[in-house]
């Protein structure tokens, strides 16, 4: 389940530990201190430490007794019986523990070893604030097994900490050589700050292209799509932009206001010189703006007097792709709901005015304002119009003030957010490079290995035979 040079060994025989999850905030550290308070380091080998302290790495502080290994959905793998434990796990650190017989050799180059390791900014930190330990470190005075459980200590303050708000757990190899420091990030407004502090690109959603009034950018299709050998719709490809929470919040209260406003523009345009008699569609398009503007007098949609600020307001607002949109699904959704309550009189007012923006909108667009032309009447005129407003081709007036600018995040998202906050603070690489751990991961999900397999990975003859597309890009990577 663990990708890791060591998944052979290990096999997951024991409840992984693991800690709730933890935001960036010194309550968040306070209580994740208090859960790892002396967690005792890596011990000198893990065979004779099975029944140590509850401060020891090798127990699950955090877990009820039924979470034992024993009542945990066990699964056969390669001949062995594992226990299916890896379901929230992002990342893992194989740490090598310490042999008895080098527990009390002492270290040198220490302080060369630990500036290696971690960040010059975190290194100098940690110098000021541990000035003993680094003057033992510099007389080589400081044992291997006091040298590694330091380093273990501080990469554990530093993922559970206000920095990073990681969650932990570990547990022990099944030969006892090694140790899986096991790393998760599932608190939502975590991941929020984090993908801010770090300039993380997210892609916009596609409905935020409609909130605003814009179709979401497509590959230009293939020969084979061209010809329809290839049934694979045009791929969409949304922009990036620098993840902000704030940015996010701020284009929803502007979807809000905007529907507000169309509602309340809609409203007094009802009553603003709209006299009863014309039917459903009964005006076809007519000139483009100028045209219409000049002849405000002869009425746009044939009613006999049209107010000329409201007709000019009709138009100013209109031509606005976002608060077009914003209007045009505010008229359907009254005019569907008369319709469902029988309001025949309401319904007939609500689709004269949906007409009329109809007109203007199609008084710019000669292929949309032809189509139109060719209904056979004004009832299907109006249909047509609707439609065009209507899921899935426009969203609900729901929908359009609570669609997010920003994606959700992905597994691949949480995976980069880790490793690059990491990053900002120690060398993997270097752990690795003096011993301390022999593998650093991402957790591999027995769900998504399986979805694959039976999918993109299949050896199928359809899988084998189809045309390569992109539906499986992310979950490959």
């Amino acid at each position: 389940h663990l990708c890791s040079s060591y998944c052979a060994q290990v096999c997951l025989a024991a409840c992984l530990s693991g800690s709730a999850a933890e935001g960036l905030t010194p309550k968040a550290f306070a209580r994740a201190s208090a859960r790892l308070r002396e967690p005792a380091g890596m011990p000198a080998a893990a065979s004779d430490q099975s029944t140590a302290s509850p401060t020891s790495p090798l127990l699950d502080v955090g877990s009820e007794p039924n979470d034992s290994p024993n009542t945990m959905n066990k699964k056969t793998w390669l001949g062995n019986t594992v226990v299916k434990d890896d379901e929230d796990w992002n990342y893992v650190m194989s740490w090598t523990c310490v042999e008895p017989k080098d527990a009390d050799v002492l270290m040198k180059d220490g302080m060369k070893i630990l500036s290696s390791i971690f960040t010059p900014r975190f290194y100098d930190q940690w110098f000021a604030e541990d000035a003993d330990l680094f003057r033992r470190l510099s007389k080589d005075e400081v044992t291997k097994k006091e040298f590694v459980n330091v380093i273990w200590n501080k990469v554990i303050e530093l993922l559970t900490g206000e920095t990073c708000g990681f969650s932990v757990g570990w547990k022990p190899t099944i030969d006892g050589k090694h140790f899986l420091l096991l790393i998760k990030l599932e608190s939502q407004d975590t991941k929020e700050q984090l993908a801010k502090r770090l300039r993380y690109n997210m892609p916009l959603t596609k409905k935020a292209y409609k909130v605003k009034g814009f179709q979401c950018p497509t590959l230009p299709i293939t020969l084979w799509q061209k010809i329809g050998w290839d049934k694979h719709d045009a791929v969409e490809v949304p922009a990036y932009l620098n993840y902000d929470s704030d940015q996010d919040r701020e284009f929803k209260a502007q979807a809000k206001e905007r529907i507000k406003l169309a509602k309340k523009l809609t409203s007094s345009w009802y009553d603003d010189g709209h006299e009863a008699g014309a039917t459903a569609g009964d005006t076809k398009p007519t000139s483009p703006v100028g045209k219409a503007l000049d002849a405000v007098g002869s009425a746009l949609t044939g009613h006999k007097k049209d107010d000329p600020e409201t007709l000019k307001a009709m138009y100013y607002y209109l031509k606005k792709k976002d608060m077009r949109k914003a209007i045009m699904i505010v008229l359907v959704e009254e005019m569907t709901l008369a319709e469902e309550k029988k309001d025949t009189a309401k319904a007939e007012k609500v689709g004269r005015l949906f007409d009329r923006c109809s007109q203007i909108i199609e008084a710019d667009d000669a292929d949309l304002r032809f189509s139109m032309d060719t209904m056979k009447d004004n009832v299907a005129r109006r249909k047509a119009r609707k439609e065009q407003w209507l899921s899935p081709h426009a969203l609900t007036v729901e929908e359009y003030q609570n669609t997010d600018l920003f994606g959700k995040f992905t597994d691949l998202d949480v995976l980069r957010l880790i490793r690059r906050r990491i990053k900002d603070h120690m060398h993997a690489a270097c752990l690795e490079k003096y011993g301390l751990i022999d593998a650093y991961n991402p957790v591999h999900h027995r769900g998504h290995i399986d979805g694959l397999s039976k999918s993109w990975a299949s050896l199928s003859i359809c899988n084998l035979l189809q045309w390569p597309g992109d539906e499986y890009n992310e979950r490959v990577r």
